[in-house]
């Protein structure tokens, strides 16, 4: 695993999310993109789990809230879209992070949501799958 942050940039990040990770290296394979290291998947693994947590958090909430199914269905399936976390990581800067594929360049939409939605994953995992923790995480990313 690449350390291709430094621990201040590691800090600017943490800052930017409002999470310290105990453990930095979940936070950099959240921010691996695929075919940046070693590893061919990169952050997409870490991608799937994080959609999973985020329409979970926003369903949660619907639930305590006593939001119909349709008002609870319609929230999960428009925050988890790639161009809603996409425009959400672009505007928090999380693409400065990113460790691209060099063959890349620079951080697609799709990329950014990849990596916005590991991130969650990351969080989670280092929280010990702490629902509290996640929705506070994207509450401070705007994302509900």
């Amino acid at each position: 695993m690449s350390g291709h942050l430094s621990p201040k940039r590691i800090q600017n990040i943490e800052s930017i999310l409002g999470y310290k990770f105990v453990s930095k290296l979940n936070l950099l394979k959240a921010l691996e993109a695929a075919g940046a290291t070693s590893t061919p998947e990169g952050n997409k693994r870490l991608g799937l789990i994080g959609i999973s947590v985020l329409r979970l958090a926003v369903i949660l909430k619907g639930f305590e809230n006593n939001y119909s199914t349709s008002d609870m269905s319609k929230a999960e399936t428009t925050t988890a879209t790639t161009g809603n976390l996409a425009e959400i990581g672009f505007s928090k800067t999380i693409d400065q992070f990113v460790h691209v594929n060099p063959c890349q360049g620079t951080v697609s939409h799709r990329l950014m949501a990849t990596t916005l939605a590991a991130i969650i994953a990351s969080v989670y995992i280092d929280s010990g799958h702490s629902m509290k923790v996640i929705t506070e995480l994207i509450k401070n990313m705007g994302l509900i």
